[in-house]
């Protein structure tokens, strides 16, 4: 059997392609954080973000106020400080603007975030 070079190609084409349409439906979606907006003002806007398992967020450049809205293990990076603990509802972080910064829920429940963007 003598194959061209396109032929080839196209074999090797089809069997990439079929090899991640393979792989593509074993791994399941991963879990989507579910974002309520509270309210929004003039002068700041607020949202609940309920964090699956697993998954990090990260944010824009305003101000913001973080409140752990319910308890659960969360990995929280302000600045050049990390914790990475088990947090009660209430505890507050405050992010200064242009600060980096994330929250990742490194647990096994989801819980929830309540964030305060202020409006500059």
């Amino acid at each position: 059997m003598h194959l061209s070079l396109r032929n080839g190609f196209a074999l090797c084409l089809t069997l990439v392609v079929a090899a991640h349409a393979g792989l593509a439906a074993q791994t399941p979606a991963a879990p989507r954080i579910t974002t309520t907006r509270i309210a929004d003002t003039d002068r700041a806007t607020i949202l609940r973000l309920t964090l699956p398992p697993g998954h990090p967020i990260t944010s824009g450049a305003n101000d913001l106020i973080v409140v752990s809205g319910s308890s659960g293990n969360i990995e929280a990076v302000v600045g050049k400080e990390t914790q990475s603990s088990r947090q009660e509802a209430g505890k507050v972080w405050y992010v200064p603007k242009g600060t980096p910064h994330g929250f990742s829920n490194v647990g096994t429940e989801s819980f929830d975030l309540i964030v305060i963007v202020l409006k500059p």
